[in-house]
């Protein structure tokens, strides 16, 4: 699995969430995503990918509620939460929430994403659940 090199990196700016990413094939990469440039799909996969992580080890931790408010305020607050009720209403089930992750084509998107959901995960050790997502992802989006 890939290893991230650091925590998340702190607030970029008011809209924007940056990670330094792990080193890959693309070699090692800081990469800073505005949720904005997200597309309605990407946005709605991202929103589910988070609510399945987070629900995957049958707890909401304070851990991942305080990683949570720092996405939500890097990215905006009403835009982040306004995503997650969105991906609740549309996104009722897993498979759902997998077949959403189809539209999600950028690579550097689905890097960014995996990173967020990484980081996410790892907060409060990595569960085995939230490690097959995670997994899933590599294997599905290529990361390896």
């Amino acid at each position: 699995m890939p290893r991230i090199h650091q925590n998340a990196a702190g607030l970029d700016s008011v809209l924007c969430y940056r990670l330094s990413l792990f080193q890959t094939s693309l070699g090692r990469a800081d990469i800073t995503v505005k949720i904005e440039a997200l597309n309605e799909h990407e946005q709605l996969a991202f929103a589910g990918l988070i609510r399945l992580i987070v629900r995957s080890d049958g707890s909401f931790t304070g851990p991942e509620a305080k990683m949570l408010g720092q996405i939500a305020a890097s990215v905006g607050s009403q835009l982040f939460w306004k995503l997650m009720r969105t991906a609740q209403e549309k996104l009722e089930t897993a498979d759902d929430v997998f077949m959403q992750v189809a539209y999600v084509t950028r690579p550097e998107i689905r890097l960014w994403i995996y990173t967020v959901l990484h980081e996410i995960a790892q907060c409060d050790g990595v569960d085995r659940r939230e490690d097959e997502v995670l997994e899933w992802l590599i294997s599905t989006w290529d990361l390896r």
